[in-house]
């Protein structure tokens, strides 16, 4: 089970009232993506997912258990990739599990074995700059992975991408999810993403942020214009106050 719950989440940043009774859910194995308006408190909110900082009210509940202010428990993938570059491929993804207090020999044994599932076959003993934006996205996904398997938060992990990469990453991230079936609370700008990848989309007010409507998605291209036209008149009135 990986269930995550936020439960009526407020924060406030230096003196910016940043998140207001925020509450929003993601069920196992659900990819579910938020949308919101340019600084409106995305990232802030993945931050107090993950632990790294505390609301000021609010709780964060993963399978029924109160994880608020306490890390270990999600995968977080932040907008660069943070791959070291002293280090190669191989070495990078294999952090965690040296974290977890795993011998090196055997944390490479562990994460050699998924680098055919995460396209980079071959590319164990490469650098970071050695690699394209597409495959060191993949490496740093793959680290995120071996973090903490079943809920993974993505903060805009393509966003640095070309289009013609960032289309591919979405199939491969899409075939990936399939074979390993993670709980995913994606961030994005990009509606056209949204709707690709999401099974559930939580559209955010400007700040302080609340959820300002939540859509289970509907596998019809028809229904994905309507929701296009409702999101972006949400945004464009939020931008707008």
């Amino acid at each position: 089970m990986a269930e995550l719950k936020v439960l009526n989440v407020s924060k406030t940043l230096d003196t910016v009232h940043t998140l207001s009774n925020l509450s929003l859910q993601l069920g196992n194995n659900e990819f579910a993506v938020v949308l919101g308006p340019s600084g409106c408190g995305k990232s802030t909110l993945l931050n107090i997912i993950s632990g790294l900082i505390r609301p000021d009210q609010g709780k964060i509940e993963i399978d029924g258990e109160d994880w608020t202010g306490r890390t270990g428990r999600t995968s977080y993938m932040q907008q660069k990739d943070l791959l070291l570059p002293s280090r190669n491929i191989l070495d990078n993804v294999a952090i965690p599990l040296l974290l977890k207090g795993i011998n090196k020999k055997e944390a490479r044994k562990i994460a050699a074995q998924y680098l055919k599932d995460f396209g980079l076959e071959g590319f164990a003993s490469y650098y970071p700059r050695q690699l394209s934006g597409g495959m060191r996205q993949r490496a740093a996904l793959l680290r995120t992975y071996l973090f903490s398997s079943d809920i993974l938060l993505l903060d805009e992990p393509f966003a640095s991408l070309d289009a013609i990469t960032r289309r591919k990453m979405h199939f491969w991230l899409m075939e990936l999810r399939q074979r390993y079936q993670p709980s995913v609370l994606f961030v994005t700008h990009d509606i056209e993403e949204a709707l690709l990848l999401a099974d559930k989309i939580f559209v955010l007010s400007a700040r302080p942020a609340t959820v300002r409507l939540e859509i289970n998605m509907s596998p019809t291209a028809h229904e994905h214009e309507q929701v296009k036209k409702q999101i972006l008149s949400i945004l464009e009135n939020e931008n707008n106050k």
